[in-house]
């Protein structure tokens, strides 16, 4: 029924608008599934060797078919004070925050509001290369801008910690650079592309892209602490953020530039809202069929040189040929990971620490996790992860 009625929405008429509101507001049905049981103590030893040592804190979330079956906090929230890392505590999620971005752009689409097939120069005109890629192609990164392979955020003065870049002057260096290649011929992690999709958001909304996010994915879902950061945010529970040097200390470095990393990057919640994410997700209770096939499903171009195989992007997913569905992040002070298993079982692990050994290792963290449930079958993580690099002064 949710189906049927978030398609109906893509009619502009006022009962398929109440339709989708209805859609997304409606408790998602419980799954009958295999009762199953934590093992708390082999979690314990799973992210023992990196709390307090490699990162200050963390806190891991697991759900099963939608339900919270098991969440806990380790380590400090802040060295200085000494607070302790809680349930209750607020983390930044980096990269992670693409997952909801592609959402709402989905929502857009469910609503009629855009096609994700639509060139970036629909609702974007100011962007003169925007008649080159879909807005489908920003989100896979297969969109041909400048990405990781050659420092496209410092191509267009975006994430990097003290740029401070306005909107226009992103839009100028934009308008300065072509794309590096074809749409649709190698994946490239562009966070520029994200840039674009929270300037989507907001032409196709009329409002900011923080607010949009609310309305149309946090509120419907009903996670409770979840938002997105602003330069004028103030949160008394957000955890303090640090940057690990090779000699093991703990340092606050300067932080992303908040402003242009907004659909990239700031969202901020607790862990067991990420299970409330992904059981939205599941359940399709904001967007279904078509489209969330859509949202799941690699773009099938080359990953590049260096990438494990068997891994694809879609939009804002990594994809394992497992069937594993997952997105890290990194905010310079923040690591976050987000992994849905084919079996039910999703890992969330929010840590208040960067450019570590766990940075590198939280994927092969949570399939240990994962592992650690009695009741489904153990997996294998194939990909062995690189080592950290040896930082011995705040990045710049």
């Amino acid at each position: 029924m949710r189906i049927v009625c978030a398609l109906r929405a893509r009619v502009r008429t006022a009962s398929a608008l109440v339709c989708a509101v209805l859609a997304a507001c409606a408790p998602a049905p419980r799954t009958s599934a295999p009762p199953v049981r934590v093992d708390a103590a082999r979690v314990d030893g799973a992210v023992a060797p990196y709390v307090g040592t490699q990162i200050p804190g963390l806190v891991v979330a697991i759900g099963y078919h939608g339900r919270l079956i098991f969440e806990k906090a380790y380590g400090k929230a802040d060295l200085a004070t000494g607070v302790r890392m809680s349930l209750g505590t607020h983390l930044e999620i980096g990269s992670m925050t693409k997952e909801m971005t592609s959402d709402s752009l989905l929502t857009l689409a469910r609503d009629g509001r855009l096609s994700i097939d639509d060139k970036v120069n629909v609702l974007l005109p100011r962007y003169k290369f925007g008649n080159r890629m879909t807005l489908r192609q920003l989100s896979n990164m297969s969109s041909g801008l400048q990405g990781a392979s050659v420092d496209g955020d410092a191509t267009f003065g975006i994430v990097n910690p003290g740029t401070h870049s306005t909107v226009a002057q992103i839009y100028d260096r934009l308008n300065a650079t072509a794309p590096i290649r074809p749409p649709g011929t190698l994946f490239d992690y562009a966070n520029i592309g994200y840039w674009l999709l929270g300037r989507t958001i907001e032409a196709a909304t009329g409002t900011p892209y923080a607010v949009a996010m609310q309305s149309r994915t946090f509120r419907p879902l009903r996670m409770k602490t979840a938002y997105i950061r602003t330069p004028d945010s103030r949160d008394p529970l957000l955890a303090t953020g640090y940057v690990r040097f090779a000699d093991g200390s703990f340092h606050r470095c300067e932080e992303l530039d908040v402003r242009s990393s907004d659909a990239a990057g700031m969202g901020v919640m607790t862990a067991s809202d990420v299970i409330v994410w992904d059981e939205g997700i599941r359940s399709e209770r904001l967007v279904g069929g078509a489209l969330a096939k859509d949202m799941f499903t690699p773009s099938g171009v080359p990953m590049g040189k260096g990438a494990p195989a068997g891994i694809g992007y879609a939009m804002g997913w990594f994809v394992w040929k497992d069937g594993v569905r997952f997105h890290g992040g990194d905010t310079q002070l923040f690591t976050s990971l987000n992994a849905m298993f084919p079996d039910g079982i999703d890992v969330v692990l929010l840590a208040n620490g960067e450019l570590s050994r766990f940075t590198y290792e939280r994927q092969q963290v949570a399939y240990e996790v994962h592992n650690a449930i009695a009741g489904v079958a153990p997996l294998t993580l194939a990909e062995v992860p690189p080592s950290p690099p040896k930082v011995t002064s705040c990045p710049k």
